[in-house]
């Protein structure tokens, strides 16, 4: 599976040093899980009742702008087992104050073991906030 997440600097060192990273996030009974978990979104992940719009980390940022930390946005490849599934309450920038559902998996940790790095972007606020194409990062520096 091909998922993404937007984490801070100092979370990809870790993951580029190779630390084992846990979840710090805990999801409620009613949310999915009860417990930390890490979340990550599938590439191409569907958003109830707005089909037209993929989750891909460009379009995705609208509706995480605030919530997730926006220093880096990474792409990866790991194992679908890795992953338990959901689905994430958001506000939908398109039609403020509704909500909308969005496809989320979870995992209790992840390291670079289990997860290969595929691309990454760094200030993915600066590069939305003008309109700029995202540039993506394949080596890791």
């Amino acid at each position: 599976m091909i998922v993404f997440r937007f984490m801070s600097n100092e979370e990809f060192e870790k993951y580029k040093a190779g630390e084992i990273i846990e979840g710090r996030r805990q999801k409620s009974e009613s949310d999915s899980f009860g417990k930390y978990v890490i979340c990550f979104m599938p590439i191409g992940g569907d958003i109830t009742d707005m089909s037209e719009i993929e989750c891909e980390p460009e379009r995705a940022y609208e509706y995480l702008d605030g919530i997730v930390s926006d220093e880096i946005c990474a792409v990866f490849q790991a194992s679908d087992d890795i992953f338990e599934k959901g689905r994430g309450k958001y506000l939908n920038p398109y039609d403020v104050p509704a909500f909308m559902r969005v496809q989320e998996v979870y995992s209790p940790l992840y390291q670079k073991n289990d997860f290969t790095l595929l691309s990454y972007c760094k200030n993915a606020h600066c590069v939305w906030n003008k309109d700029d194409k995202w540039i993506w990062n394949r080596e890791i520096t």
